[in-house]
C-alpha cells in the first residue's frame, strides 16, 4: 500500500528503520540525519487512511496515529 512512499523516502536519501505490514497496515520508520519520520497506512474495504509524521529528532513516544 505505502510503495510508492517508500521508493519515496529512499530516493530522498531516508534510512528505513522499520519496514513492518501486518493485517493490512503498513509502516515505515526513517531517519534522514536526525530527522525522523513514522509512516502508517492500513484500509477496511475501499478506505485507506495514512498518517505521517516528521520530527527534526526521534521523540520519545514514536505513536504517529491520529487523535480522536
Amino acid at each position: 500500500m505505502l510503495s510508492s512512499y517508500k521508493t519515496a523516502l529512499l530516493d530522498g536519501h531516508w534510512t528505513l528503520i522499520v519496514d513492518s505490514s501486518s493485517g493490512g497496515r503498513t509502516t515505515y520508520t526513517a531517519r534522514n540525519g536526525n530527522t525522523f519520520g513514522v509512516f502508517t497506512a492500513g484500509g477496511f474495504g475501499g478506505t485507506t487512511d495514512i498518517d505521517a509524521c516528521a520530527w527534526p529528532s526521534a521523540p520519545a513516544e514514536q505513536d504517529c496515529a491520529r487523535r480522536g
